[in-house]
């Protein structure tokens, strides 16, 4: 078998997201040096390639490709380091490939963060808490519960001590092996798969 050509886009996607990984991991950030030039190269990649519907095409799927993680910064759910990388990763290599690498990472958090959980002890607290949550009127009765050491999530900086499960869970890490998965995807035909 021998290894495909990458087109430029995916070796950039496959450079920025090791990066991210490796910085995401070590410091706890994904930092603006690696995602600001990373969206410029997207943007002009997009215009060299297709002129001005190139460079808009690109600025259109960094925007829909940064808008569910901005949500989520906004809520706090995320840093605001992966709302850049995932903005850049839409500039790159378009909506359909940045929403693909997106939802696995997110696949790949959720399976991990639950593994630290279950492995915790603190799985179906963690799932009753966050189903209590939603319940009108019980959101600030958990927020106070947890806050002050009294129930909730204890994997989340409640009760269960020690560090918090965001801080364990790195979305970097994931962003980089869902990107790998897509270029994968791309680019390598197995013989038993229909074309």
């Amino acid at each position: 078998m021998t290894l495909p050509t990458l087109p430029a886009p995916h070796v950039a996607l496959l450079c920025l997201t090791l990066l991210s990984a490796v910085t995401d991991v070590r410091r706890g950030l994904i930092p603006n040096w690696l995602t600001f030039p990373a969206i410029a190269l997207g943007l002009a990649m997009g215009a060299l390639a297709a002129g001005w519907g190139g460079l808009a095409g690109a600025l259109s799927s960094l925007a829909v490709c940064g808008a569910v993680p901005l949500a989520l910064f906004a809520v706090g759910g995320m840093g605001g380091g992966d709302v850049k990388l995932f903005a850049a990763i839409g500039a790159l290599v378009g909506v359909r490939e940045g929403l693909s690498v997106q939802m696995l990472a997110y696949l790949l958090t959720g399976l991990y963060g639950g593994a630290l959980l279950a492995h915790r002890g603190t799985l179906l607290a963690s799932i009753g808490g966050a189903l209590v949550s939603l319940v009108p009127g019980r959101r600030a009765a958990l927020a106070i519960a947890v806050d002050s050491g009294g129930g909730g999530d204890a994997g989340c900086g409640g009760a269960g001590g020690g560090e918090g499960l965001q801080q364990q869970v790195r979305l970097g890490a994931a962003i980089a092996m869902a990107s790998a998965c897509v270029v994968a995807e791309a680019h390598v035909r197995l013989p038993w798969v229909a074309p």
